[in-house]
């Protein structure tokens, strides 16, 4: 009997260490529990989806060139198309904060269209209070008759002249619930 209860504490300590994805981003002294299944995007993957979204906004914006000057902080995936990810910038003003938030929001709004014009989106902004923090929140949702769609969320907020912006992508509605409650459960201490 005893045998049998050291084999299931044994069970249940080691089906616990798995569940425990506790993320801390020093930087913002951020503490997040990552949603099962999610890991690590490596670096050349990431490389590679940053440039081609930096090829999608230049071909809505022909006659600019993009500069990506955020730091990324992490990102991480379940599946192709659900991610978490996080970046930051240093902007020199709380008011420069909103206009690059409203100017980033427009940007992807046009890149999106310019890239699938038959595509039905919707869009909203708003805010969302954080761990009693607020940040700006831009989400853009598409709606498509086939099984192509998604759910692109971004929150942003200044931290002094830090510029926080996470960013999610879904098309799972069980896979987004998740990321959007480690958003709302994060912890800024």
């Amino acid at each position: 009997m005893n045998k049998l209860k050291l084999l299931l504490l044994i069970f249940l300590c080691i089906g616990c260490s798995g569940t425990n994805n506790q993320i801390f981003i020093e930087e913002f002294n951020w503490s997040f529990t990552l949603p099962q299944n999610f890991e690590d995007v490596p670096n050349e993957t990431r490389n590679n989806s940053q440039k081609r979204g930096v090829k999608l906004i230049e071909s809505a914006y022909p006659d600019k060139k993009v500069t990506i000057v955020a730091e990324n902080l992490f990102h991480f995936r379940n599946g192709k198309y659900n991610t978490l990810q996080a970046q930051y910038s240093v902007l020199d003003s709380t008011q420069i904060f909103i206009e690059e938030f409203n100017k980033a929001n427009e940007i992807v709004i046009n890149s999106f269209k310019n890239k699938r014009p038959d595509t039905k989106i919707t869009t909203e902004t708003g805010t969302k209070i954080i761990d009693e923090l607020e940040f700006q929140v831009f989400t853009l949702k598409t709606k498509n008759e086939s099984d192509d769609n998604f759910t692109f969320t971004v929150y942003s907020r200044m931290f002094d002249n830090k510029h926080l912006e996470i960013i999610t992508v879904s098309n799972d509605e069980g896979k987004s619930d998740a990321i959007k409650n480690c958003i709302l459960n994060s912890e800024f201490k």
